[in-house]
């Protein structure tokens, strides 16, 4: 009966595991991309700057890292940094990041776009770039374990922009894995429309450690450069999702592994916790 039960846990696991998920992101809304090029707006000339970043006060943590990301790389390309402002600055044109009362008085509601969505839209004398970012996390600064899993949606809109009209390449962080061709006298399109988002929520590559692909800080650009996945959908260890260390962690410690170190695997906020012992009562658990 033993032998039986623990089969049936182990074919629910695969059932678990490769469950479809075709619809996980449920009715998308179709893309939009109009580009006019009847006229054009300078970004730089003569690789002086000839534009602002405009980030107004209390912006999310991610926008801010997108304006940084930003200012950086329109800077490289021109040839110097655009200013990062937090206030409309006259007749000057500027690029407001993220979503901010600016980016709402002209009629860009983020709200409303599927995860990991943007928009790049253009207006008289300014341009939006914003989408739907979490106001608690600082990309680099502040580490979820191992997923970094927060909407960081106008850092995509960022790279996107970049690489549409900068003629940007991220292929991976550093000098030989970032292109971004010098245009002293970089124009873009006076007409810009553009609703963009992603058609998987799973989008995830593994990354080998080791000091031959870079720090920490390395490999999360990367990732946000890429553009993989802000949210998680188990594949994989099914049973460690069934909340085993919250129902049973205090009251039955002997359900979960004893690791080397002599403790039960119940610190739930460390890596791969909740290993169970499948000589304990934890299989009428499962099974039931």
């Amino acid at each position: 009966m033993y032998c039986q039960r623990l089969l049936l846990i182990f074919a629910l696991i695969s059932i678990w595991t490769f469950r479809p998920v075709a619809s996980e992101l449920g009715d998308q809304e179709a893309r939009l991309i109009k580009v006019g090029d009847s006229t054009s707006v300078t970004l730089g000339r003569q690789g002086k700057a000839t534009c602002v970043i405009l980030l107004p006060p209390n912006s999310a943590p991610p926008a801010a890292f997108a304006a940084e990301e930003l200012q950086e790389f329109l800077g490289q390309a021109i040839g110097e940094k655009p200013p990062i402002v937090q206030n409309v600055p006259g007749q000057v044109f500027s690029i407001v990041v993220g979503d901010n009362e600016q980016t709402r008085s002209l009629g860009v509601d983020v709200h409303s776009l599927p995860r990991d969505g943007f928009v790049i839209r253009s207006f008289p004398n300014s341009l939006v770039i914003a989408g739907r970012d979490d106001p608690q996390y600082r990309p680099l600064s502040d580490r979820q374990p191992w997923l970094n899993l927060y909407e960081r949606a106008s850092l995509f809109a960022v790279y996107d922009f970049l690489e549409r009209f900068v003629a940007a390449t991220f292929v991976f962080p550093g000098e030989f894995g970032t292109v971004i061709p010098k245009n002293p006298e970089l124009k873009i399109p006076g007409q810009i429309d553009i609703l963009e988002r992603p058609d998987h929520i799973v989008r995830n590559v593994t990354w080998k450690a080791g000091e031959d692909y870079g720090d920490k800080d390395t490999k999360l650009l990367n990732n946000f450069r890429l553009r993989l996945q802000t949210d998680y959908i188990p594949n994989c260890h099914g049973l460690s999702r069934m909340a085993y260390i919250e129902r049973f962690g205090k009251e039955h410690p002997e359900y979960f592994a004893l690791q080397k170190n002599g403790q039960r695997s119940i610190d739930i906020n460390s890596r791969h916790s909740g290993q169970l012992c499948f000589s304990s009562p934890i299989v009428e658990e499962i099974y039931q």
